[in-house]
């Protein structure tokens, strides 16, 4: 014992331990290891992998001329469930809708396909997708005219997708503002009678819906992967 007149192992030490090495069974361990109980012991063993959101790109508006613009290449199969958020969301003037595609590397859906979105959770638009032709949305806003030329909303789209197959898109989303609150849900799925949608999501693509319409400048939007634990 040291410090204690009654140790109660081989080696029981009442105070600081300052060492330069440690072993357990005669191992250091691997580089990146750490000391894990065993339940009947310790031992060294592989650190747990943490989830969280991993942030891929950020797409700003430096301009007062931008009615549209793309964020490619932030899609893969690394991750399945993505959240988009904006800063400083807004429109040079007047009330307006802000459309989000869903891209494959080619810039097109390679087969038709239909798909469902719900705006302001009230009612539902549907719509058919043919080869060659681009998605015609999966999610879209409202930029209120409380926020024209001055930015201060926020949107933030919750997407997900499935790839293998056939692909299956959804998406959550809201944009937000002191004078308003704007919710939508979309989905995109397989028709049967039609081909199904077999390409792989790659990048997404934001416009307005009227081109003398444009993004506020200082407008950011940032996407995140989010990784399981």
């Amino acid at each position: 014992g040291i410090g204690k007149n009654n140790p109660s192992e081989l080696l029981d030490v009442d105070g600081t331990l300052n060492t330069t090495n440690f072993k357990v069974g005669g191992a250091q361990g691997s580089n990146g290891q750490v000391l894990t109980s065993t339940g009947s012991g310790v031992g060294w063993a592989d650190a747990g992998g943490g989830g969280g959101l991993t942030l891929i790109q950020t797409a700003t508006i430096s301009n007062t001329t931008t009615n549209s613009f793309d964020m490619a290449s932030c899609l893969s199969s690394t991750y399945q469930n993505y959240l988009i958020i904006s800063e400083n969301a807004g429109i040079n003037s007047g009330d307006e809708k802000m459309f989000c595609l869903v891209k494959d590397s080619s810039g097109n859906v390679t087969d038709g396909y239909n798909g469902q979105m719900q705006t302001g959770l009230s009612s539902m638009e549907t719509w058919r997708y043919t080869s060659n032709t681009n998605i015609q949305a999966l999610f879209k806003t409202v930029l209120a005219a409380k926020e024209q030329g001055q930015g201060g909303g926020m949107f933030s789209i919750w997407l997900s997708f499935i790839d293998g197959g056939t692909t299956k898109i959804s998406a959550l989303g809201q944009f937000i503002t002191t004078f308003e609150v704007y919710q939508t849900a979309a989905h995109l799925t397989s028709n049967p009678s039609n081909g199904s949608y077999d390409g792989t999501p790659t990048g997404l693509h934001f416009y307005m819906d009227s081109s003398s319409k444009y993004f506020v400048n200082g407008m950011k939007v940032r996407i995140y992967g989010l990784t399981a634990s």
